[in-house]
């Protein structure tokens, strides 16, 4: 048969629908209902409206919609159909039919607890294909996407769709995921786009460590967000706008406002593009050179000079700074490049002390001494000036690190290596002195019982093994101290720490063109290399198990020629990665000569050669070869964003006084301290146009924990409010700027779905759709309805006149007061 099914008048029934003969059709459904039903197929598999909404034949979809007897699954098809198709004006009319509408709606309410097996909803197919104006349409008749359940979520429906269909969970919560980061999507469904994409971003990030069988697919989400908000930020056309975007804010005067928490949230989240977008820098370069910007495009020995100046006047400044930090001077020193170059500054006299220490160390005498001709030489028990100046700047260091602690949230800060490097320093340092310490109080308690009376303390070891060996204790001559003496342990740790405190300088090179991406390049390949030892230490202690094993015999009795202790072995292996040992390492004596022993060895050496050095290390030189090309290759990207991430320290984190001057509290410190115990008194307000509950200070999470629509207009506005007495000015002048602020993104979003394509603009006609209130329930009361518009379009409510509609949102702004922001 042509048809599916025995249907009487089928045939002549799609055949009228082909046509377009529209008396026909309602003339065989007066005659045969069923024509106009599900059961009633061509030999595609297609219902009769599936048929019109292909040949976009509106008025044959409302005959079969009205008299026919579609499911509301049937009618949602139809209407998929027609947004794949692009026929924009037959979903404005499809839409325009309530039935088709309430079929739809049940649908979707289905689709919420898994009943409808069909996880593409209209609005999903709408912000997949980016179009903006049926995203907007399907909005505004109370659509919208559903967010996917967490990745762990033991809720019946996810536990019950994972048992019976895994494939098809994953695959609809992708589908989610894709509506979620459509452009369209995110500029209609969020006061603000940017943020939005971040957090979607975020969790991408998190879903594709947690589920690797689509960690692609994820990164790809991920990277089309970061792209989303670049390219956002690329549309701005004026200053306004850039800082409208970077700060999601308006202020009056947008040059005061020099909020970063944006930019620093790009750089938590690893957005490179984001950050090193030419704005993203201009803003980050306005507030890091601040009143000295003309310093901006100056030659780089003028900077030079500057840093020589603050070298050799920075007792003088930082006096300057404690005294008189309010005045014009002050805050000239409290500008961001100038604390850069003062903590520079500190940080060379401390490795030049460090140098001054060490030398003056070799050259320093000692007063006392014993033996028989007084030419024994005895250890000191006190530390030099050289070294009491050392110990005060490892105090200013661990004091500047605890600073930061406070002022940086945790995760960040052991999140970036040179904050490691720097706890290892410190670390090491104050080790080594509490070892010194310990070994001074040590020398010290000993000496001064053999100094009152030297001559019959030196007669005593002459005789007694334990008071000669107490004498080679306190004497400064190294060779009669043992391997574990506290003074030699103390030395190596310092000897450690100097080599990474002068390689702390490399951060310098961060802020270099030339220099820097050389710095990142390394810096990834020290990560490589750590990640290779992982492999490299397997195979490496694998062959010294079997050779161990194989030659622990004849190490007892000296049998073999290099393999005689366990640190032999060791080191013979270590060093064969080098091409530097022994070729006939594995043979034995001539006493004990053995072939297969020798055999066995030969190939374990062997094959250890082959793995350590033609394969092992020429794949680290491949790894390492690939990582310098991609740092090359985007030399640019990646050196903005580290510099970056260094200025950002000295903007937000680091204090206007360096280590170890920092140790002496500033009237300032004192007086904002003594602010700071009444400040956890003061009221807390809310921000008004916070989105997605986030926290900010002290605030509460006020976004119901049951809302699952996305975006504050989607929201449930149910919200607790803030009684903000006598602030009712201030409030005005906070929704004024909400005003302002939601216009300019407006404008920036509609640029933006123009330059990419996605924009588009329903005919007039859609006004009539609009003006049908229609909600889930089929009642647009109880909907937080976002008013939006468009340029040249007259059918939406133009955002300028935000603070006199007469809307919920509206009406509670009134209430809000501005949000207290951290300084």
């Amino acid at each position: 048969a042509e048809y599916m099914g025995e249907i009487p008048q089928q045939k002549e029934f799609f055949n009228a629908i082909q046509d377009g003969n529209e008396k026909t059709v309602m003339s065989l459904i007066k005659k045969n209902s069923v024509v106009a039903s599900d059961v009633c197929r061509d030999f595609l598999g297609r219902t009769g409206l599936e048929l019109a909404a292909v040949n976009d034949d509106d008025k044959l979809i409302e005959i079969l919609i009205n008299q026919g007897e579609y499911s509301g699954a049937a009618m949602e098809l139809a209407l998929l159909i027609a947004i794949e198709k692009g026929f924009d004006n037959l979903v404005v009319k499809m839409l325009n039919n309530e039935k088709l509408t309430n079929e739809i709606l049940k649908v979707d309410k289905d689709r919420e607890t898994m009943l409808h097996a069909n996880d593409m909803s209209p609005i999903l197919l709408a912000a997949k294909m980016n179009n903006s104006g049926l995203v907007e349409l399907f909005m505004d008749n109370g659509y919208s996407i559903k967010e996917p359940h967490n990745a762990n979520c033991t809720c019946y429906i996810c536990i019950n769709r994972r048992a019976n269909d895994g494939v098809g969970f994953n695959q609809s919560r992708l589908e989610a995921y894709n509506g979620l980061t459509s452009p369209s999507y995110m500029v209609l469904a969020s006061w603000d786009p940017v943020k939005r994409a971040f957090k979607l971003s975020r969790e991408f990030a998190k879903l594709a460590t947690l589920d690797p069988d689509y960690k692609r697919e994820y990164l790809d989400l991920q990277l089309k967000c970061d792209e989303f908000a670049y390219n956002m930020l690329d549309s701005c056309s004026s200053e306004t706008e850039v800082n409208v975007i970077l700060t999601g804010e308006y202020s009056d005067d947008q040059r005061k406002n020099k909020s970063l928490d944006r930019i620093i949230e790009a750089i938590n989240g690893n957005r490179r593009v984001f950050v090193s977008h030419p704005f993203t820098q201009n803003r980050i370069n306005t507030i890091y050179y601040g009143d000295l910007s003309f310093l901006r495009m100056s030659a780089w020995w003028i900077h030079a000079l500057i840093f020589l100046g603050i070298l050799t006047f920075q007792p003088l400044i930082v006096l300057i700074y404690w005294m008189v930090p309010k005045t014009k001077v002050g805050k000239l020193i409290a500008t961001p490049f100038v604390k850069f170059m003062s903590h520079a500054a500190s940080f060379v006299w401390f490795l030049v002390i460090l140098l001054a220490h060490f030398i003056y160390d070799e050259t320093v005498k000692t007063s006392d001494t014993i033996g028989p001709n007084e030419d024994i030489k005895i250890r000191r028990t006190s530390p030099t000036f050289l070294e009491i100046i050392v110990i005060v700047f490892i105090l200013g260091l661990i004091w500047e690190e605890i600073k930061q602690i406070k002022k940086q949230n945790i995760s960040r800060y052991v999140s970036d290596l040179w904050n490691w490097l720097d706890v290892i320093i410190i670390t090491l340092f104050s080790l080594s002195y509490i070892l010194k310490g310990v070994n001074w109080s040590r020398m010290s308690s000993i000496q001064d019982v053999i100094l009152k009376e030297p001559t019959l303390w030196w007669k005593k070891a002459a005789n007694d093994p334990a008071v000669a060996k107490t004498f080679s204790e306190i004497s400064k001559d190294r060779k009669f101290w043992e391997p574990n003496d506290l003074q030699i342990i103390s030395d190596s740790l310092h000897a450690v720490a100097n080599t990474l405190s002068f390689l702390r300088i490399a951060f310098l090179l961060t802020h270099s063109s030339i220099l820097g991406p050389m710095n990142i390049a390394l810096g990834r390949m020290i990560k490589q290399i750590f990640a290779f030892g992982t492999l490299l230490l397997l195979i490496y202690f694998a062959f010294f198990y079997g050779i161990i094993s194989l030659y622990i015999y004849y190490n007892e009795y000296n049998g073999t020629q290099s393999f005689k202790r366990v640190s032999d072995i060791l080191e013979n292996l270590y060093w064969a990665l080098f091409a530097m040992s022994d070729a006939g390492s594995y043979r034995l004596t001539e006493e004990y000569s053995n072939a297969t022993v020798e055999g066995v060895g030969f190939i374990l050496y062997g094959i250890f050669h082959i793995a350590g050095i033609i394969v092992l290390i020429n794949m680290l030189i491949a790894l390492m070869s690939n990582s310098f090309q991609r740092t090359v290759d985007e030399a640019d990207t990646e050196w903005k964003f580290a510099r970056a991430e260094s200025v950002l320290e000295f903007i937000t984190y680091k204090s206007s006084i360096p280590a170890p001057y920092s140790l002496i509290p500033t009237p300032k410190s004192i007086w904002y301290y003594t602010l700071g115990k009444h400040s956890i008194f003061r009221s807390t307000t809310v921000r008004p146009y916070c989105e997605d509950g986030c926290r900010e200070q002290s605030i509460a999470d006020y976004q119901s924990p049951h809302s699952q629509s996305v975006g504050v207009g989607r929201r449930d506005t149910s919200i607790e409010m803030v009684n903000v007495g006598e602030k009712t000015k201030k409030s005005k002048d906070s929704v004024k700027n909400w005003g302002k602020y939601t216009e300019i993104v407006n404008v920036v979003s509609t640029r933006y779905l123009k330059k990419m394509g996605g924009y588009s603009e329903l005919s007039s006609e859609t006004a009539e759709t609009d003006a049908r209130p229609r909600s889930r329930e089929g009642s647009r009361t109880g909907r937080d309805k976002r008013p939006r518009s468009r340029d040249g379009g007259s059918q939406r409510t133009r955002l300028s006149s935000i603070a006199e509609n007469a809307h919920p949102m509206r009406k509670q702004l009134i209430t809000y007061d501005a949000v207290v922001r951290k300084e």
